[in-house]
């Protein structure tokens, strides 16, 4: 079975922007069970219509500036 790597160096989320789980995973190069696993634990934040998640930009951003890890001086 082949696995495909997608880089997410130099990815540019645009806040307004709408993704679906597919278009996130592509645009990040992460697995759909990494998305599902951070929905279910509420620190990525979704919008469920019609049977599908969707994400806005701004989440998506905020999802990520709430996972930075500080580096003590």
């Amino acid at each position: 079975m082949k696995t495909k790597t997608v880089s997410a160096v130099g990815v540019t989320i645009e806040p307004a922007k709408v993704f679906d789980s597919d278009g996130l995973c592509n645009a990040l190069g992460i697995r759909r069970a990494t998305i599902a696993r951070e929905v279910r634990l509420g620190r990525l934040r979704v919008s469920r219509r019609a049977g599908r998640y969707f994400f806005l930009g701004s989440w998506i951003i905020a999802w990520l500036e709430s996972g930075e890890s500080k580096v003590a001086a």
